[in-house]
């Protein structure tokens, strides 16, 4: 699948990770036995990047192209079952048909903004001071976001799309 153009500048700039879980020390190896990419570093200096994630059926593009890049043991079973559920799957080529493409393209803005709203009033007993609505965004959990034993999802979103994702300032 080939990166849609809007995103394949960010892509090509950050690129992505192959092997680079690979338990084998000197990590030429990766856990399918084949040999590693070499790394290669990309000076971005003075070039436009795109942080933001798509809120759009973009979103979904992105998502199954990472899931198709990264190693198959990547993403736990659960995920991945959720995943295949809307068409994404490693080694799959992600081709939905007009009616699920209509059904991500509005869960993607709705899920937007439902991480937009939940991180604007978070539950998480962030906020430093009492007349203000300043938090204390590095208290969400990072980086494992668990704690008594679940994930905390409003962590996760809050961290993952409203500082990093969504920022004009990221952009």
């Amino acid at each position: 699948m080939a990166p849609t153009p809007r995103h394949a500048h960010t892509r090509r700039l950050v690129g992505r990770r192959r092997g680079a879980a690979t338990p084998n020390p000197d990590l030429s190896i990766g856990r399918d036995g084949q040999p590693c990419r070499e790394t290669e570093f990309v000076n971005a200096s003075g070039k436009d990047l795109d942080t933001i994630h798509p809120t759009d059926f973009c979103f979904f593009e992105d998502l199954a192209i990472f899931v198709d890049e990264e190693h198959r043991d990547a993403i736990d079973s659960e995920t991945a079952g959720m995943l295949a559920a809307i068409g994404i799957g490693h080694g799959q080529p992600f081709n939905p048909d007009e009616r699920m493409t209509r059904i991500l393209t509005e869960s993607a803005g709705v899920g937007s903004a439902m991480a937009l709203a939940t991180s604007y009033r978070t539950r998480l007993g962030l906020q430093r001071y009492d007349d203000r609505q300043w938090i204390e965004i590095g208290n969400t959990g990072y980086p494992y976001y668990e704690q008594d034993g679940h994930t905390m999802l409003s962590g996760l979103s809050l961290m993952g799309w409203f500082a990093t994702g969504s920022s004009a300032a990221m952009g």
